[in-house]
């Protein structure tokens, strides 16, 4: 099995063309009119973990350097042009899959792996290439990510492992796809919160432990094949009056009943006789060959035995001082010509016939009941001293003795085995000597030989046959539906696990575009938004919003005491920016890089999340920049923090100012100066007066909502911000002047806004009212 995740990608104009080989299985897409500058392909990447691709040599060097700052492991075709299939290719992107089938032959496998065959494309499986399936790739069907959003959010790292309750590999595989590819059709979403609750009054988690660890690298092991096809049939028993229940339950209780006969790697007992007769005889086969060596001679012999050595086989082994070869039985010759055992020698012969397989499979029964028949047989008739008569083979022996002494056990075998082939090969009796041992070979080793050299292999031949009728089994119904619904079930209940970890909600679906959550997590709060926000606060609310609304997209409950989301299009974000000095990016042109994107591709049915943006430049450009860009993407979902709220020109209520000349005094030390210490020459702006009331135009103020949110301890803190003047009220309280001072401050804002001020001796007086007017000079006047 191939572990590597491979795609070929091809764009043509705007459009992308893709295919991807991942877990044995062919994945074809295209994204028509992809106009996100190759953004589409590189979150395909991120989102499948590719890690190698596959270009066409006559791709474009823009194209290659930027998917090779993305991922390094590319590779060129020295194939220019593939073929494709008209009649899909409007839909499918046919030359990227025969261009990744032509790379997968020559430099992967290495040999022809099959033909493409077309089905109705009535589901998502559209054919096959020899026994790779080929599934349709839709990206479009699900709510878009760029690769952006998913590290800005740390999706893969954070939220998953907040949701992860998944008990298997493929649970875990399903629940990660889920994450990666939100859903965003109402229906399909509803679905999902039925699913969920289905599963909340049941237990199934023990059942999916079990299956758990049966699969290495994705591949189920053969033998533990029925603990998951009988878990499975639990799994279906409990859910078999919903609709989870799995629809081809039958054929899974038949192959159970087929393939439950392993204990372990090992057949189970009693259900192949013969097999079970042999294994018996393997088991106690010392027990047998010291019944024969007692049955070999006329007379006990205590030192007698019966070894095998390899590729010596059987010996009868006697002590070298031991007179006993007058003594010792043999068999007859016409025991050896048995019929019985020429009929398995022709058995055996079948095997390698050209007949089909099923044939030769029944011609090995046949062969194996013949071979554990006659073994038996044999292993009786030696036991019992019947079958001998008395032999003479000991004075037709060979003079061929070996007589030398060796250190080494290995050095003896590989010596004798060399010496026993240089001799006669029609000489089938000998003798010969190791150090005081003598070693004899006989009629009655060489029908052990034969009869029982292989019994071991014999055993695992049956063994292998059997795993191989499974084999063959799954061939004829696919173990992929059963891991889909493993992966599906288990990915539910992951998902009903974290709801019930967390007391989740189900979450209402909103029409109108609107987000609304009670107690989100473990925070005391109620966020409601219901138009773009512009807030002053920590990035970790974005953080928040993105995560729950990736979550209500994926059909999970929501950790809150209740939910209401409308249903998004696109999510972008712009939070975690990044500055290299590799690639010569500051933190504000990198900034600026990721806006673009949401400046170009943004709708409104997108969510845009957008941390500080104008931040690693001048304050007055980046406050510039800010605000002409939010106008920009007012038409989707905005959420943004801001460093500099407090700047915007920006006043709800229309004021009028006076004629006055106002001392610049700037610091409250100076409030004890002299009256006749001001002169004109110091004196600071000329304001000047007007009935008019001016009410602020081109603003954010029309399309976002000022807000100032604080995160801390177990609390999110919202604090509305309705005009500048009151976030002025807010601000006289966190100066660092003294309470005398913060009176004054409020009671010249009262008098600017009433219009009453006449001229006032008091230094501290016009200071007070210096400042009120600076701000609003500043922030209302100042265009």
């Amino acid at each position: 099995m191939h572990n590597e995740t491979i795609a070929t990608i091809f764009y043509k104009d705007i459009k992308l063309e893709y295919c991807i080989y991942e877990n044995e299985s062919l994945y074809v897409g295209r994204y028509v009119l992809d106009t996100r500058q190759y953004d589409s392909g590189i979150s395909i990447i991120k989102k499948h973990n590719i890690t190698k691709i596959i270009f066409p040599n006559t791709c474009d060097l823009k194209m290659f350097k930027i998917f090779k700052n993305e991922i390094p492991n590319i590779e060129l075709l020295d194939k220019k042009h593939f073929s494709v299939r008209k009649k899909y290719n409007e839909e499918l992107s046919f030359g990227c899959l025969n261009a990744l089938i032509y790379y997968l032959e020559i430099y992967v496998f290495k040999h022809h792996i099959g033909y493409l065959n077309i089905k109705e494309q009535k589901t998502s499986e559209i054919g096959t290439v020899g026994q790779f399936k080929v599934y349709k790739d839709n990206i479009k069907d699900f709510l878009y990510l760029d690769h952006n959003t998913i590290e800005d959010l740390n999706l893969r790292t954070d939220l998953f492992k907040k949701i992860n309750y998944a008990k298997t590999s493929f649970g875990n595989k399903q629940l990660l796809k889920w994450m990666l590819f939100p859903l965003k059709r109402e229906c399909e979403i509803l679905n999902r919160h039925k699913n969920i609750s289905t599963l909340m009054n049941v237990i199934i988690s023990p059942y999916l432990s079990k299956i758990k660890g049966l699969e290495t690298n994705g591949i189920i092991n053969i033998y533990k094949l029925p603990i998951l096809l009988n878990n499975v049939i639990i799994i279906n028993d409990i859910l078999k009056e919903t609709a989870l229940k799995f629809p081809e339950i039958k054929q899974i209780r038949k192959m159970y009943t087929l393939i439950d006969i392993f204990d372990g790697k090992e057949l189970k007992r009693g259900v192949f006789p013969k097999y079970d007769q042999l294994v018996n005889l393997y088991t106690n086969l010392p027990t047998y060959l010291g019944e024969i060596a007692k049955n070999i001679t006329q007379e006990s012999v205590e030192s007698i035995s019966i070894v095998y050595i390899p590729q010596l086989g059987y010996l009868v082994e006697l002590d070298k001082d031991v007179d006993a070869l007058d003594k010792m039985f043999d068999i007859p010759d016409e025991y050896i010509k048995n019929t019985s055992m020429n009929k398995t020698k022709m058995l055996e012969r079948s095997l390698f016939s050209n007949s089909d397989i099923n044939n030769r499979s029944k011609s090995y029964k046949k062969y194996f009941d013949s071979r554990v028949d006659n073994i038996s047989q044999i292993m009786d008739d030696f036991t019992s001293k019947n079958i001998f008569a008395e032999s003479q083979t000991n004075k037709d022996l060979t003079d061929n003795t070996f007589t030398e002494t060796y250190d080494k056990k290995s050095r003896e075998v590989e010596d004798l085995y060399s010496c026993a082939i240089e001799q006669n090969t029609n000489q089938i009796e000998s003798k010969f000597f190791i150090n005081d041992k003598i070693y004899l070979k006989t009629k009655v080793m060489n029908l052990l030989d034969r009869e029982l050299g292989d019994l071991n292999n014999l055993i695992e031949e049956f063994k292998d046959l059997k795993v191989k009728e499974i084999r063959d089994l799954i061939l004829d119904f696919s173990l992929d539906k059963i891991l889909e619904y493993v992966g599906m079930i288990d990915a539910l209940n992951s998902l009903k696990c974290f709801s019930l970890e967390h007391k989740c909600c189900v979450p209402k679906i909103s029409k109108e575009r609107r987000i609304i959550l009670n107690n989100l997590w473990n925070y005391e709060c109620r966020i409601d938004l219901s138009q773009n926000v512009i807030f002053n606060g920590s990035e970790d609310f974005l953080h928040l919003i993105g995560e729950v609304t990736i979550l209500f997209h994926i059909g999970s409950h929501i950790p809150s005491l209740s939910a209401e989301f409308c249903i998004f299009d696109q999510i972008y974000t712009s939070i975690n920016v990044k500055e290299s000095l590799t690639t010569d990016t500051s933190y504000f042109y990198a900034s600026l890089k990721n806006i673009s994107r949401i400046i170009n591709y943004h709708n409104d049915r997108s969510l845009c999340l957008i941390a500080n943006l104008g931040d690693g430049t001048n304050s007055d450009i980046g406050m510039i920049i800010y605000e002409k860009i939010h106008k920009k993407i007012k038409d989707a979902f905005v959420i943004s923090s801001c460093n500099f709220l407090e700047r915007f020109k920006h006043f709800k209520k229309p004021i009028s100012s006076t004629e006055i000349i106002i001392p610049d005094v700037p610091y409250e030390e100076t409030f004890e100066l002299k009256q006749d210490s001001i002169r004109h020459e110091r004196m600071s702006s000329v304001y000047v007066n007007s009935s008019a009331s001016v009410e602020c135009e081109d603003c954010l103020c029309s399309n976002y909502k000022y807000c100032k949110i604080q995160i801390r301890d177990n609390l999110i803190l919202f604090e509305n911000i309705k005009d500048i003047e009151s976030y002025f009220s807010n601000q006289i309280q966190n100066m660092n002047i003294s309470d005398k001072f913060k009176i004054l401050l409020k009671e010249s804002l009262e008098m600017i806004k009433q219009g009453n001020i006449s001229f006032l001796d008091k230094q501290e007086d016009l200071w007070a009212i210096k400042v009120v007017n600076d701000f609003f000079k500043k922030y209302r006047i100042e265009m």
